[in-house]
């Protein structure tokens, strides 16, 4: 059995994961922030979201030979001990148990089973070192005893033997604190922008992470069943290539907000006056990112219609043209828009934006 097949016949124990993680961003950032890691090394890699466990990473995107799962856990205060992490409460599985679970359905793979945290992990080493200062710490590395005594508790647990799987199984220190985890996403978009194909594009962080951050969350929060390995891509999963695709998106995007000083210029010129020009700019920042999301309808049913009047405008000047159009919109339209919170500086300057994105190719 293939690991998309073992993903698909062993559906998650627990079905209201989604619902309960809607209410968690920090797990979502932290798996932006590995996405942006992912992406400048030169490996496949799918990241999938809340199913499982709260991340998984495989190798491939068609036939994946590798696994790891991820429990991420934010705390606000102190360190974890052994004891809270074998502790169990009623109806609920312990943090190890949930993480070592895993083993229990896919230990004939190559997998990983990774504990990550904000907080550091105070556990006795073998090696007499203090575990507070490390970042990344094996089982394999643990004190006999405590080793013994983490791997008895799972065992009684799970009623399952896991002799010589500490090899597998790691604690993770992670940088992205319990507050401010947004924050601390954007400073990783700004740095990986910076260094992505030597830093040539200049793309604003706070509109790159809530594009970023909105597909994270819609494939976290998706809360239907899934039926196959294709779905759980579709569904569940941003895969290095789906990646690539926002990233080149918010490069465009960039683009074309470095040409609103043209635009800018060419409405002032036609003597449209500076408040007009000035709502019209902040719309144009809007619908620029908006028209990325492709779960807002409303936009991309405004989108296809004004490339649709495009196509069927007679050639004019760059001003003119959008005048012509947004008559014929509001026209075709009625105003409907303003109900939605459309209003006209929106709708023209999406117009000027898909004018300058228009290339004969699209007729």
């Amino acid at each position: 059995m293939t690991i998309q097949e073992k993903l698909i016949d062993n559906k998650p124990r627990e079905t209201s994961g989604s619902r309960s993680a809607n209410r968690f961003d920090y797990q979502k950032d932290w798996a932006l922030c590995k996405a942006l890691e992912l992406q400048l090394e030169e490996d496949n890699y799918v990241i999938v979201l809340d199913f499982h466990d709260d991340i998984l990473i495989l190798d491939s995107d068609i036939s994946p030979d590798k696994i790891g799962f991820y429990q991420i856990k934010s705390k606000r205060s102190g360190v974890w001990t052994k004891a809270a992490l074998i502790k169990r409460e009623t109806d609920k599985m312990s943090i190890f148990g949930k993480l070592l679970y895993n083993y229990t359905i896919f230990g004939d793979f190559d997998i990983s089973l990774n504990l990550v945290s904000n907080a550091t992990f105070d556990m006795k080493l073998a090696d007499k070192t203090k575990s507070t200062e490390k970042i990344s710490i094996s089982l394999e590395e643990l004190d006999e005893k405590e080793k013994v005594g983490i791997f008895k508790k799972v065992e009684e647990e799970l009623n399952v033997n896991l002799k010589d799987k500490a090899n597998l199984t790691y604690l993770r220190v992670t940088e992205l604190g319990a507050s401010g985890h947004d924050t601390y996403t954007k400073g990783k978009l700004v740095e990986f922008f910076s260094k992505y194909e030597n830093g040539k594009y200049d793309v604003n962080a706070n509109a790159a992470y809530g594009i970023l951050f909105s597909e994270f969350k819609k494939k976290n929060d998706y809360e239907w069943e899934v039926g196959s390995f294709e779905e759980i891509l579709k569904y569940k999963a941003v895969t290095r290539a789906d990646f690539e695709k926002l990233i080149n998106l918010l490069i465009k995007s960039s683009k074309q907000y470095t040409e609103w000083k043209d635009v800018e210029q060419e409405l002032s010129s036609n003597g449209i006056g500076f408040k007009e020009i000035s709502r019209i700019k902040k719309k144009w920042v809007d619908y620029e990112l908006q028209r990325l999301d492709a779960s807002n309808e409303i936009v991309q049913e405004l989108q296809n219609d004004i490339c649709k009047l495009i196509n069927d405008e007679e050639d004019a000047a760059y001003i003119k043209m959008m005048y012509s159009i947004f008559s014929k919109y509001s026209l075709n339209k009625g105003y409907p828009y303003k109900i939605i919170g459309i209003d006209d500086a929106y709708v023209k300057a999406a117009i000027l934006l898909e004018l300058k994105s228009w290339s004969p190719d699209d007729e």
